[in-house]
């Protein structure tokens, strides 16, 4: 696990480094501010948020498996939305349908079952 966490913390960096250089290059209008965004936003969505997933998912933080279920529908959103608008600011095909559903998923997934959680542990059900 210790190499889990460093991986993690590694990707977490260089992906914020890559944003953050990306959206400065940008605001500059350089040509490069496009491949730093990209770069960055990619290995937030391919490496980054998926070790965690799944550095979370092996962890005892949750025993219940509804709460797994629920971070991980979570983390789907999270990679399909993130990706779609990827596609969609690199104005590649396929962006509108994956980001379409990455929403989908979490107004009738994700958000309807944290309300219900949020809403059980407050009542004391």
């Amino acid at each position: 696990m210790n190499l889990m966490k460093k991986l993690i913390f590694l990707s977490g960096s260089v992906s914020a480094i890559c944003i953050s250089a990306g959206f400065f290059l940008k605001v500059l209008h350089w040509p490069v501010s496009q491949t730093f965004l990209s770069m960055g936003l990619m290995i937030l969505l391919l490496v980054f948020v998926p070790l965690t997933w799944f550095y979370y998912s092996e962890s005892n933080i949750t025993r219940m498996a509804s709460e797994k279920f629920r971070f991980a529908l979570g983390m789907t959103c999270a990679i399909l939305i993130g990706i779609g608008w990827v596609l969609k600011v690199c104005h590649l095909p396929g962006g509108d349908m994956i980001l379409v559903t990455g929403g989908i998923i979490l107004s009738f997934g994700f958000i309807p079952m944290v309300i219900y959680r949020m809403y059980k542990n407050e009542v004391g059900l």
